[in-house]
């Protein structure tokens, strides 16, 4: 088990790319969130998605809800169309599958692998190109 965590943040198009392995602190959310909104500002053109593997992530302080609950708002009010989670464990899917509302953006999904993930993304925005974060509607 990691005593800190550790998180990657990069771009692939307008596809957000997340990892975060160990156990994630304030301290650890705080930054994260952060590089995740620089990383969405610096994207010429949305709408975006972010897929997220979480195949290593190992769990978080209760502080950490507190830290990350404006970023679902703050990503939807930019442009994101999907949170696309691979592979979180159990207790993460649970909630996940709790907070996903059939039809409306951003969706939330869940896939076993990174690489049907970002196919599933890519598709999507596809289906959603050039549109601004306030024309967002299902086609």
């Amino acid at each position: 088990m990691l005593a800190d965590g550790e998180y990657t943040v990069s771009r692939r198009g307008n596809i957000l790319l997340c990892r975060f392995c160990g156990i994630c602190s304030e301290v650890e959310a705080s930054a994260f969130l952060r590089d995740m909104q620089r990383e969405v500002q610096q994207m010429p053109l949305r709408p975006w998605c972010r897929v997220f593997d979480m195949s290593q992530y190992q769990l978080h302080t209760p502080a950490v809800v507190a830290v990350m609950a404006p970023f679902w708002a703050w990503a939807a009010a930019n442009g994101c169309l999907c949170h696309a989670f691979v592979r979180p464990n159990a207790i993460l899917e649970q909630q996940i599958e709790r907070a996903s509302v059939p039809d409306e953006l951003p969706q939330l999904r869940i896939f076993s692998d990174e690489d049907t993930a970002i196919r599933y993304c890519e598709r999507l925005l596809e289906r959603y190109q050039g549109l601004s974060p306030g024309a967002l509607a299902p086609v």
